[in-house]
């Protein structure tokens, strides 16, 4: 086998979806193969992730409000949470006015808030009968689940 036999061999396996090839003739063996650069998947990263807390940072975070409220009320208030990750809303639409604000008195089963969760509207009511004390986020601001979104002092 010369020179040539051997490059038509090399050009072959270069040129074609074979990943090797081996030859043998009058008793001299040449074994040929590719090799491939390794195969790398990109995942797009999803910007709309929260930040990781920790268990610190998140249960400072949740309890300032309380804290603040509590201080400035000898009341005992009653956090009003979200049962769902979404959008809060104030009110039923942007010209109406808001289904609660600092001050009223509630009824248990009253709506207090919108959440817009998954293109749905939910409306949220009231677990307790109270006054509202405090609304902890802003009309069209994201919420967690769990997130303090009202306090409520019981029985006034």
């Amino acid at each position: 086998m010369d020179l040539k036999e051997v490059k038509k061999i090399v050009e072959l396996v270069e040129k074609s979806n074979i990943t090797g090839l081996a030859v043998e003739k009058n008793g001299l063996k040449i074994e040929v193969k590719k090799e491939f650069p390794p195969v790398t998947h990109s995942v797009p990263i999803q910007a709309s992730q929260p930040p990781v807390l920790t268990i610190n940072e998140q249960k400072q975070i949740s309890e300032e409000p309380l804290v603040k409220a509590e201080a400035s009320k000898d009341k005992e208030l009653t956090p009003v949470k979200s049962p769902m990750v979404g959008t809060f809303y104030a009110a039923p639409n942007p010209d109406e006015e808001p289904f609660v604000k600092v001050g009223n008195i509630i009824s248990k089963g009253q709506t207090i808030c919108i959440i817009e969760a998954m293109k749905l509207f939910n409306e949220i009511e009231s677990e307790v009968d109270g006054k509202i004390e405090q609304i902890l986020v802003k009309n069209g601001e994201s919420i967690e689940y769990g997130q303090v979104i009202m306090l409520v002092s019981q029985g006034s």
